[in-house]
This record gives structure tokens, sequence and C-alpha cells, in this order.
């Protein structure tokens, strides 16, 4: 993985300050808390298109769940939250938005949940997964889209 310092959310590592904050957000039914960030996808709360894949994904209990570029977490913690007896790995290449989202695992009691840093399907090639989601990364560009898209089937 090459280190991309910069101000983007698919940024390795931003480049902006620090300044973490707290937004709630009721999804599936269930109050949550997140902490985000500068320099992490939609740090001022939960976008629409987030709540909308958080209610459309259809996770079973027992259901080994991959969300590829995880940003803070909500739609992979959701996912975690409705796999009870299963588990939920969380993958992005932005360090923040890693240590945000093992954070707001905890912050929200969820322990079944890995969090990890990486490009794409990278650090899970080899393992099998019952579902993938993401909230696409779109920003990145075409090649970025089709290689996550090509990685994950």
């Amino acid at each position: 993985m090459t280190a991309r310092i910069g101000n983007h959310y698919f940024s390795t590592r931003p480049g902006v300050r620090s300044h973490p904050t707290q937004v709630r957000a009721t999804l599936r039914g269930r109050a949550w808390t997140f902490i985000t960030d500068r320099g992490v996808f939609a740090r001022r709360g939960v976008d629409a298109g987030t709540r909308l894949l958080v209610e459309a994904m259809r996770i079973a209990p027992a259901d080994l769940v991959l969300d590829i570029g995880c940003g803070y977490g909500p739609v992979g913690l959701v996912a975690a939250s409705l796999a009870p007896q299963g588990r939920a790995v969380l993958i992005d290449v932005n360090a923040r938005a890693v240590e945000l989202a093992a954070q707001n695992a905890q912050l929200n009691g969820l322990g079944n949940v890995e969090v990890l840093q990486g490009d794409g399907c990278g650090p899970v090639a080899g393992r099998l997964f019952d579902t993938a989601v993401t909230n696409p990364p779109i920003r990145t560009g075409k090649a970025t889209l089709r290689r996550l898209v090509r990685d994950v089937w």
C-alpha cells in the first residue's frame, strides 16, 4: 500500500488536523453514537446514502460480513448488530477512519467486529464472507471502483 497523505477521506493519512466530535443517528430502529473527525467521509453525520444502504441491507444473524471502505463504521457496525452470532470485518485505507471505527465498535458495545487498515480487499485476501457491503468511495475514480468490484467478486 502506498501512503497517500492529503485532505481526502480516501487518503491513507489525512493531512488535516484531528478534531473529533460525536454524532448521533437512529439506524434500523437503534440509537447510535459515533465519533467522527476531519479527514473522514461524512464527518458531520450519517449521510443519506449510508442511511439507505443500512436500511436496505439484508444480514442474517450468523453472517460473516465485509464492509469495504468503512469510514468511521456506521454500515459495518449496524451489520455487526444484525449478526450477533456472526462477525463484521471493516476495512478502510484511511488510518484515522480505522481508529474511529474501532472506537465506535466499543462505544456501541459490539464485540463481534474486526477493523483492519488496507486498500480494498487486500487485508482479507483468501477469506470468505457471506455478505459484502460498501458505500463506495466514488471520488476515488472509476478505476478504483472497478477494482473494488473485481476484488469482491
